[in-house]
């Protein structure tokens, strides 16, 4: 059997807060705060001011999945810092300078007299070479502000700034230091913002009343409420920002942070300990209709809840809020506020923001240790899977907290630090069924950063307390109420939906999920000619929606291009795709929506093909491997034959003819991505003898040629000639010479090999080999010189051959049988005789020698010497029944010889002789002659 064995031709990680989110949709994935690029500013604190010492520190804190390289600069000057974070681990920065004397750059948001300006090398810039997580922490010695860096890639062309209400003790700086501010970051040259403040600014803008900035790339614009009296600011919340077109008709998204300098944080009045507060701002379309909250626990008890303060931020003054079940009344400008020691659920009509705010000590009945903290929490259109977040395990932290709301049923599964049921508290949530709040706390020191992991998405704050500080922030956020959502669905996966990868060479469709109903979609895949294809660009004019899916309540249009692409190498790539339509905040109102798409790289399948090989038709099996190379497992097969016919099982067969085939073997991992492999095989045919030969006919013994041929239009190489002759023997050369030694009729055959091994049936012809004339030239003769000899040959059927005589010109008659020679010297003669079937030749000879005169010696001595032991008589053995006889002196006969062919060695029956004198007579009946003498023996 023919057995042939071919081998063919091998998820996003979204991350959060200094931690990492598994997106657990089936899309390619949304945005989040992971990202390669930051930007973020030294935000204003209190302690800069003159007299206060500048005693507060900045650094940025990185945590990333992957070995990471990390770059930060600080824009318009040299200022270089880099850092290298190993994988799963949390690196610091060096503080960010502050001025003189402490650095030659000064980084900070700051200016006596009128801080509200424009600061040109202030930006600091983060780059990494793969996804990091990004935080920037303000900290001084009476507590510290930690916030989320969202990357460039997240920010949006229209915000409202979210911030606290801002009052501040004289002792502390009054309004002096403390005040509310909102600053922004721009990346682009000849970004233009139309900014219109919620409040009076410190520097002379009013509320209510639009303007128009301009920023260059790097620049960062500082906003500051204005002081009311001495203690209390104007509360920036409400503040608007929009980037707008420029001269260009450009416009750029931007960074918006919100925060203080230092603030106290009360339910009534302003009571309590202060803070500085600092996050950045979320864009718009990022907003979210429903969130649930968990109040934050007293530093030494999981189960018992201190009061916080929420505000409920909307953009449409119209919005509906609800807050468990009841609309809320008294929008204060743009936002609801509210305090709870109890979780609560949220919902709006439209998108609305909502930060939770932990009071200052001293305030709203708080209990236990900690200082104020704003803290931006996700929708639940933002839950998360899997969650690596910071925790300050600092000796001035007397507790961490991680407050996590998830849905009931996946509670079993949750595990926090690889370990389930690893958290002090949980109880049902009270406003929202089939959801309960997960409390896990932790004592100063231990790990610095814990792990979430669920089969269930959820959401999640974290803080800490210690005595006169608290940070807190979101534990995890997937921006996934950006505009659009990639959504790709490989043609051969086991299920329907979408996949969170494609492989390489994998067909795959490609659609869009938008919170819009877009006027235009471009597909720009010109910009990507090497990685897949086709590669043309796709554009639609008020493309048609294939349908709508609802996700975490959110409404998506789904936009699907006909037909599948491919990926030509594996890598993360961004698929330039751009929406158009009037919900689209920008300028343009063209955005482009993020398209990532992770390509694997393809599998490798193993198979075979066996047939027995060598028949007029084989049934072929064709057997594909189980899984493939990598070791995933194989869901689907596909074997295309001939004639357009597919099987669909792992083992299959097909009958086909001897020759070159081309097969085709599509096999699929349960994601759909494929192994598609085009493989060549050869299936050998029996190969044909076919031989010729010289003549039908061949006398006995003359050589006959044999040639082994290769029919015509066939191209096999034969490795093997196997010839039976008839006659029990054989030949294996190609071209055998064959001589038959008997007359008859033979029938020969051929069987071939081919270098494939297959034989071929035996090839047959008959031949006939004719027998010889039967011809005898005679006895050789002796004879005298000049005497005339008759040659006596004989032959039978001698009348139907034809004789001839060689040498010809001795006989008499050359053409006879039986023609005469005269003797003049010895002389061999051959005899040609021709004719009978097949006209054969056949020969033989005769010889005919000239009897010479006898001389015979009369002495011998036969004494063992070797010299002259026996008596040689020359010429005597040539004379035809000559005889020989010897006597002694009494007549007594020793010796008689008929014929002299043995020379006698002088005994007598047996015994020597003695020495002596013998008589010999020697008769020649040819010649009619005796010859007589004597003889002596010597001793």
């Amino acid at each position: 059997m023919w057995h042939l064995v071919i081998t063919h031709i091998k998820t996003i990680v979204p991350v959060t807060i200094l931690l990492f989110l598994q997106q657990e949709w089936c899309f390619a994935q949304s945005l989040s705060n992971e990202g390669k690029e930051f930007w973020v500013a030294y935000a204003p604190h209190r302690l800069m001011g003159s007299g206060a010492g500048n005693a507060q520190e900045m650094y940025l804190c990185f945590s990333a999945a992957t070995n990471a390289h990390i770059r930060v600069t600080i824009s318009g000057t040299a200022y270089l810092e880099e850092y290298d974070v190993a994988a799963n681990t949390i690196a610091t920065s060096k503080p960010i300078p502050k001025g003189i004397p402490a650095a030659a750059y000064d980084a900070r948001l700051f200016k006596t007299g009128n801080v509200e300006d424009v600061y040109r090398q202030h930006a600091i810039h983060i780059e990494t070479n793969v996804p990091v997580v990004a935080y920037a922490r303000i900290a001084a010695p009476d507590g510290a502000a930690t916030a989320l860096l969202l990357p460039a890639d997240t920010w949006g062309y229209a915000y409202v700034s979210l911030n606290s209400k801002q009052s501040c003790a004289r002792t502390r700086g009054g309004n002096k230091d403390c005040f509310s501010f909102m600053y922004i970051i721009a990346a682009n040259n000849n970004t233009r913002l139309n900014i219109t403040p919620s409040a009076n600014t410190r520097g002379g803008r009013k509320a209510g009343t639009a303007f128009t900035l301009t920023l260059q790339k790097g620049e960062v614009f500082l906003m500051a409420g204005e002081a009311v009296d001495d203690e209390n600011g104007a509360d920036l919340s409400g503040t608007r920002v929009t980037s707008v077109a420029n001269d260009q008709g450009n416009c750029y998204p931007v960074a918006v942070f919100s925060g203080s300098s230092y603030t106290q944080v009360a339910c009534t009045g302003t009571d309590g300990s202060a803070q500085n507060l600092l996050q950045q701002a979320v864009p718009l379309p990022a907003w979210g209709t429903e969130f649930m909250t968990s109040p934050t626990s007293v530093d030494d008890n999981p189960a018992q809840h201190n009061i916080n303060i929420y505000r409920i931020l909307v953009s449409d003054p119209a919005t509906i809020v609800k807050k468990n079940g009841q609309r809320l009344w008294g929008l204060n400008g743009s936002y609801y506020e509210y305090q709870s020691n109890t979780a609560d659920f949220i919902e709006a009509d439209k998108p609305i923001f909502v930060a939770q705010y932990m009071p200052s000590a001293n305030a709203c009945s708080y209990t236990g240790t900690g200082n104020p903290s704003m803290i931006y929490l996700s929708a639940t259109s933002q839950a998360v899977r899997r969650t690596q977040c910071f925790r300050d395990n600092s000796n001035s932290v007397k507790a961490t907290y991680l407050l996590l709301i998830i849905p009931s049923k996946g509670l079993a599964q949750l595990k926090i630090d690889g370990k389930p049921d690893n958290y002090d508290n949980a109880y049902a949530h009270p406003n929202k069924a089939g959801y309960t709040v997960v409390v896990k706390r932790w004592s100063a020191g231990g790990a610095q950063q814990c792990v979430i992991d669920s089969d269930d998405a959820f959401t999640a704050i974290t803080c800490g307390m210690g005595a006169g500080l608290s940070y807190g922030f979101n534990a995890g956020v997937l921006l996934s109420a950006k505009s659009g959502l990639a959504s790709i669905q490989n043609k051969y996966a086991a299920t329907t939906g979408s996949q969170e990868f494609t492989c390489v060479n994998t067909p795959v469709a490609l659609s869009v999920l938008l919170r819009y109903q877009p006027e235009r979609l471009e597909w720009r895949f010109s910009e990507l000619p090497a990685v897949v294809t086709p590669a043309a660009n796709v554009t639609t004019l008020q493309p048609v929606s294939t349908g709508t899916e609802i996700i975490d309540g959110i409404t998506y249009y789904r936009y699907s291009l006909p037909g599948y692409y491919a990926f030509k190498t594996e890598g993360m790539y961004d698929l330039p795709l751009y929406a158009t339509g009037l919900s689209v905040t920008n300028c343009s109102h063209t955005e482009r929506i993020p398209y990532n798409i992770q390509v694997k790289a393809t599998h490798v399948i193993a198979y075979d093909v066996s047939y027995k090989g060598c028949r007029k038709t084989e049934d072929v099996v064709f057997n594909a491997a189980a899984s493939f190379e990598g070791g995933e497992d194989i869901s689907t097969w596909q074997w295309y034959f001939p004639d357009d016919s597919i099987a669909k099982t792992k083992t299959t067969s097909y009958s086909l003819q001897p020759g070159p085939h081309t097969m085709r073997l599509l096999a699929a991992d349960a994601q759909g991505c494929v192994a598609d492999t085009t493989f060549g095989f050869n299936i050998p045919a029996a190969p044909i003898a076919l031989f010729s030969a010289d003549a039908a006919s061949v006398c006995q013994d003359a050589p006959l040629q044999f040639t082994g041929e290769t029919p015509a239009g066939t191209s096999e190489v034969i490795k093997e000639w196997r010839w039976d002759f008839g006659d029990g023997s054989g030949a294996t050369t190609r071209n055998p010479v064959k001589q038959f030694a008997r007359p008859g009729n033979y029938t020969v055959n051929l069987t071939v090999t081919s270098g494939q091994g297959c034989a071929s049936l035996p090839a047959t012809a008959s031949y006939t080999v004719h027998a010889l004339p039967l011809i005898d030239a005679g006895a050789d003769l002796n004879a005298l010189k000049d005497s005339q000899v008759t040659l006596k040959a004989s032959a039978m059927n001698a009348a139907q051959l034809t004789f001839s005589w060689q040498p010809a010109a001795l006989l008499n008659s050359p053409d006879v049988l039986n023609p005469s020679y005269r003797v003049t010297h010895d002389q061999r003669f051959l005899l040609k005789a021709s004719g009978g079937p097949g006209n054969c030749t056949a020969t033989d000879s005769v010889k005919v020698t000239m009897l010479l005169p006898v001389e015979v010696p009369n002495s011998f001595s036969p004494n063992g010497d070797g010299i002259h032991d026996r008596w040689f008589i020359p010429q005597l053995a040539a004379y035809e029944g000559a005889s020989v006889i010897v006597v002694n002196r009494y007549g007594q006969q020793v010796f008689h010889a008929a014929g002299y062919t043995t020379p006698w060695d002088g005994t007598s029956e047996g015994k020597p002789l003695a020495a002596g004198t013998y008589y010999y007579i020697i008769r020649l009946p040819v010649k009619k002659e005796t010859i007589t003498g004597t003889l002596t023996i010597l001793r």
